[in-house]
């Protein structure tokens, strides 16, 4: 081994490795009681993040292996304890690559520099964003969000209705009457309405509540489906007597399952301006052959 590497791997990590998949269990105490034996030492490990190797003094870590498995399909990070040696012997041969690396001078290699100062350029950035993000986005910025989703919502709910326009007050609480004996909302609208829609039976499609006049928006929206106005509405063009015929609107989502949506486009927002600022403030020089890059 490069300069004799000397690698410890303790007990309880060997000893967990041994165990293998729960799935892979028989015998005495059966699956359940394997699974729950693994699930306690997975989460032991967790808590106490213990040292499960040691490369020439450098320590490898619970929380260094879990790390080291993000990049794996998700069937092999839910069932860590299985691969847990492979993962570890990844690691320690990292380690040993490393020191063999550095002890050939790479570690000051131009390349590898250059690499090393992108790497943590990265770091460095995304930590930051998480600092002005955690520090800006709280749960009642969230919940202005998630109200504001509602309203948006609640912008392009439509209703179907019909309507009978008439010129007087007295004209249109006549038709209420008729209507209050049973009769039949469009026969009225074709016979009596001075609207264009009177020929569809007073059917005006679906519209939106900004698509009308604030007055008559309001009264359709109050209505249910089936339910015509009790009483005549007024507006600069006369008389109306309105039926609601149907409604379609989204129903919104929980705060709950919106909270992971909302933060994302609060952090994305928040970092833009954030990048604006910096931008204007500091000194950059684009050269010719960037000239198409926004500043």
């Amino acid at each position: 081994m490069v300069r004799g590497a000397r690698v410890l791997c303790l007990a309880a990590a060997a000893g967990l490795a041994a165990a293998g998949p729960a799935s892979a269990q028989t015998g005495t105490g059966g699956t359940a009681d394997n699974t729950e034996r693994i699930g306690t030492a997975l989460d032991a490990l967790g808590k106490g993040n213990p040292v499960l190797a040691r490369v020439d003094g450098y320590e490898i870590r619970w929380a260094d292996v879990e790390a080291s498995a993000v990049d794996l399909p998700a069937e092999y990070r839910g069932r860590i304890e299985a691969i847990l040696p492979a993962l570890l012997g990844r690691l320690i041969d990292r380690r040993l690559l490393a020191i063999a690396g550095r002890d050939a001078g790479l570690a000051e290699d131009p390349a590898v520099r250059k690499e090393v100062t992108a790497f943590e350029d990265r770091a460095v950035s995304e930590a930051f964003v998480e600092q002005k993000i955690s520090a800006a986005i709280d749960t009642k910025t969230l919940r202005a969000r998630y109200d504001e989703y509602r309203r948006r919502l609640a912008d392009r709910a439509e209703v179907r209705a019909r309507h009978i326009l008439l010129k007087s007050r007295e004209e249109a609480l006549d038709v209420i009457a008729e209507l209050d004996k049973g009769a039949d909302f469009a026969a009225l609208a074709r016979a009596r309405s001075l609207a264009p829609s009177a020929e569809q039976g007073g059917d005006m499609d679906y519209f939106t509540r900004d698509s009308m006049a604030p007055e008559f928006a309001e009264m359709a929206f109050r209505l249910k489906v089936g339910e015509y106005s009790p009483a005549p509405l007024e507006t600069k063009f006369g008389w109306h007597v309105i039926k609601v015929e149907d409604r379609r609107e989204e129903v919104p989502r929980s705060f709950f399952r919106m909270r992971d949506e909302l933060r994302q486009d609060a952090s994305r927002q928040l970092l833009e301006r954030v990048l604006d600022d910096m931008r204007r403030r500091a000194d950059i020089e684009l050269f010719p052959e960037a000239s198409g890059i926004s500043r």
